[in-house]
């Protein structure tokens, strides 16, 4: 099969809430015909924030995650004069990494 074929043509949950309510509306039946339009029409704009709260959120999250991650430029090596480090620098450099890393695993409750 072509992924071409595969394309969803029907409606979501919230539109189908939507031509139903509709429909009890301009029909008078029930309890629905006693309702404002606001709520008719509830089904329409419900996805539309349910998914900029998802979106919302998201944002959040990503920006919390990049903020705990963040690697300072101090902490990484990098040549000098195209000579790579001697082990003691790379030790020294171990070394003041390590609470960046304790850090780390304290917020994913590693240690």
């Amino acid at each position: 099969m072509n992924d071409e074929n595969k394309r969803s043509s029907g409606i979501d949950v919230f539109g189908l809430m939507f031509i139903i309510f509709l429909s009890l509306k301009l029909g008078e039946f029930g309890q629905v015909a006693n309702w404002s339009w606001w709520w008719v029409t509830s089904p329409l704009w419900a996805g539309f924030t349910f998914n900029l709260i998802l979106f919302v959120i998201s944002v959040l999250l990503q920006k919390r995650i990049n903020n705990r991650f963040r690697i300072k430029s101090q902490h990484i090596i990098k040549p000098v004069n195209n000579k790579l480090p001697s082990p003691e620098e790379i030790k020294k450099h171990k070394k003041k990494k390590a609470p960046l890393i304790k850090k780390i695993k304290r917020w994913l409750g590693i240690m």
